[in-house]
């Protein structure tokens, strides 16, 4: 796991034009321990992270699944072009950077 976040981050800095939006860590994210959760879910939402942190849905799912202590519920958006080509050049898979 080291290894690929250590190659990400290098796409990050050399191939990718708003690598921002790669790193989480947003204003009124979540972030809970792994081990101190009963469940962890995922919301893929089908576009661009620009596209997806403005729909108000998934804003209110993340925040209601979030409200309850014994689950954590992330976020995962398409990447843009330039990140996508990034990926499959350097064969590397889709990721969350909350791991």
């Amino acid at each position: 796991m080291l290894l690929m976040r250590t190659q990400i981050e290098s796409l990050l800095l050399s191939e990718v034009s708003l690598p921002g939006q790669y790193i989480g860590g947003e204003l009124g994210s979540i972030v809970k321990p792994k081990d101190s959760v009963r469940g962890r879910l995922c919301f893929a939402f089908p576009d661009v992270y620009t596209i997806g942190m403005s729909n108000y849905g998934l804003q209110l799912l993340y925040a209601l699944m979030n409200r309850r202590t014994d689950w954590a519920c992330e976020r995962a958006f398409a990447p843009y072009p330039d990140m996508e080509k990034a990926l499959r050049k350097h064969n590397l898979p889709l990721y969350c950077s909350c791991y």
